[in-house]
């Protein structure tokens, strides 16, 4: 606590000329004055090493006091403490090894109170450089950046030194083993279990750097874990702290065991798998027994990984199998025909995914891995099926004119990508499954009320299906039992392909380059089928070429028409076309007229022909 006085001066700087200048200053009564109770941290080292050898660890305990007579502030106890190694004693040179670290707790005042924090120990490891040689000094500094306010009492926080003597001979190497591993003798595939092990320093020195990684593997042998002939990694842990020698520490890892595989296996631990920490591998421990792993005595670090053996029981796969499936005997392009199917699981557990697709073929041959086969309509399934069970399903799927086999083929766990696109009449199908689905479910599949197809898109049907639109699918898993997937029915479906022929052209003999060509021309339906209701336009094309065949390349496409049909164009029906154009400027000679009716042409000019008539 210290006295003060208070005194005011008028005139300070004698401006104005005065009788008296000694009464222009007046003191105050004596004023004590103290400060605010602070907290007053302060360290000390409790136990350090005096000696190190370079590139060595030490470690360091210590204790920071709260000295002062205020905790540390509620909401706001939150420091950092510093522990240092320096060539100065005095603490003030450069920090040849640090470590920062964050306080433990905050502190009451140090005033005998009971049941009161007022203290905290911690224990650190420091790393010596290998370069570092000689005599140095340990320090340990509370809040080292100022954090809390200590008042006129901040210059305390630096505790005494420890003298440290590094040794420059270097530290030998760590050797890392193996020494155990724990893990339940039985478990299923997919199912999670705990690996425990010991892991032992054997080596002559401790081991450098303080941190590296433990690996958990599941191998075919008991030896070094080999990802090429199917070693699988499980999962890793990273070990902070340094291993003397004699040392060790028990670790534990929890791993998820892969799906579908059964068999013998081993769970190899494997520490130090990256080499990160120097080692040399002793034939003997410290005490003299054997060193080497018995399962590796031929690899240069085998000790560092142990194998136990583990016998992993494989989940029996599901087994789809499409029992039924009736189809009309006969049927042509332009009709709605009905099919239906039944697929059972036949397997001995239930489908490990909830949702895939049925997809409907029209083939040439009674296998897809022959002929020619065209989707007809794909089907989602949604929700899980178990063991015995099944489900029948159908689909009216109306045969677009070009439809031609002689058999119709159901293969279910399919890709749901194959549901089709936007068409309306293929979404009112699929959404009368997923209603249906619902009902065997007891619960709604997505947002849209009954009938509403706008709202029932291709992604609304892909998210049914994968979840959230996830990016490729996943099949249920059926193991070997994969080839009662598919079931053919034989039906003969045949195409009603209308024929179109170009049976007129009327041009003027004789024009001049860069005038206007009018051309008129006739389309007939020769064939014996209409053209298909729901195609209801296509387009004529003119082309002029310098010779009379002709010739895709040559020719060039010189105008278009769009005819649009208003109804279909029975056999023996025509309609009359009719284009002008404008011929290029500077030609001259003998040029071919060709009028080309529903032909495909790309962006070159160029006409496929095939199965189309023309004239000239």
């Amino acid at each position: 606590m210290d006295t003060v006085e208070l005194f005011v001066v008028t005139d300070d700087g004698n401006e104005v000329l005065e009788k008296d200048e000694d009464n222009n200053r007046q003191f105050s009564p004596e004023i004590r004055v103290s400060f605010l109770p602070r907290p007053d941290l302060q360290a000390v080292i409790t136990e350090s090493p005096e000696t190190v050898k370079s590139g060595g660890v030490i470690d360091v305990s210590y204790t920071i006091r709260n000295f002062g007579n205020a905790k540390t502030p509620t909401g706001g106890s939150r420091w950092r403490d510093e522990i240092f190694i320096t060539n100065d004693p005095q603490g003030k040179g450069p920090h040849v090894a640090s470590l920062v670290v964050n306080n433990l707790s905050a502190l009451d005042p140090a005033d005998g109170t009971l049941n009161r924090t007022f203290a905290y120990s911690n224990k650190v490891t420091l790393k010596i450089d290998r370069q570092l040689a000689g005599q140095v000094y340990v320090f340990v500094k509370a809040d080292v950046y100022g954090e809390v306010d200590e008042g006129p009492v901040e210059n305390n926080n630096l505790s005494k030194q420890k003298p440290l003597f590094v040794d420059m001979t270097p530290v030998p190497p760590a050797d890392l083993v193996t020494a155990d591993v724990q893990v339940t003798p039985e478990a299923f595939d997919g199912s999670t279990i705990t690996v425990r092990y010991l892991v032992e320093n054997n080596g002559a020195g401790v081991t450098d750097p303080v941190s590296w990684v433990d690996a958990v593997w599941l191998t075919r042998g008991k030896d070094r874990p080999n990802p090429l002939r199917g070693d699988v990694l499980l999962g890793s842990a990273l070990h902070s702290g340094a291993l003397k020698v004699g040392d060790s520490y028990q670790g534990a890892i929890s791993v998820r065991l892969p799906i579908h595989i059964g068999g013998k296996f081993n769970i190899t631990v494997w520490t130090n798998p990256y080499n990160g920490v120097t080692e040399q591998t002793r034939d003997v421990k410290p005490d003299g027994t054997p060193n080497l792993n018995p399962d590796a005595l031929d690899d240069l670090d085998g000790n560092n990984f142990k194998a136990a053996p583990l016998s992993i029981f494989r989940t029996p796969p599901s087994d789809l199998e499409v029992t039924e499936f009736t189809v009309p005997a006969t049927g042509r392009g332009g009709d709605l025909i009905r099919v239906s199917w039944t697929v059972s699981n036949k397997g001995t557990a239930k489908t490990d995914r909830d949702s895939w697709a049925d997809a409907i073929y029209l083939s040439t041959t009674p296998t897809l891995d022959q002929g020619e086969h065209y989707l007809m309509f794909a089907a989602p399934h949604v929700g899980v099926l178990e063991s015995k069970q099944s489900y029948t399903e159908f689909a009216d799927i109306l045969l677009p004119p070009s439809a031609k086999g002689s058999y119709l083929i159901v293969k279910t766990n399919a890709d749901p990508s194959l549901v089709p696109t936007e068409e309306e009449s293929l979404l009112q199908q699929i959404q009368g499954i997923i209603q249906r689905a619902e009902v065997r479910l007891g619960k709604p599949l997505i947002q849209a009320t009954s009938g509403d197809i706008q709202k029932l898109s291709r992604n609304d049907l892909i998210n049914i299906l994968t979840g959230n639109g996830t990016v490729g699918f996943v099949p249920v898993w059926e193991d070997i039992y994969t080839d009662n997937n598919t079931r053919t029915a034989a039906s003969a479906i045949t195409d009603i392909p209308a024929d179109l022929v170009v049976t007129q052209i009327e041009a003027p003999s004789t024009v001049f380059s860069g005038e206007q060509l009018t051309v008129k021309y006739q389309v007939r339906n020769v064939g014996q089928f209409a053209v298909w209701g729901d195609t209801q336009r296509w387009r004529d094309y003119v082309f002029i070429s310098d010779r009379p065949d002709f010739v895709p390349g040559v020719a060039k496409a010189a105008g278009v028409v769009t005819h649009v049909s208003t109804q279909p164009l029975k056999p023996g029906d025509s309609y009359q076309g009719e284009i002008s154009i404008k011929l290029p400027a500077g030609i001259e000679g003998k040029r071919y007229v060709f009028v080309l009716t529903a032909v495909e042409v790309n962006s070159r000019g160029d006409a496929a022909l095939d199965g189309y008539q023309q004239q000239s």
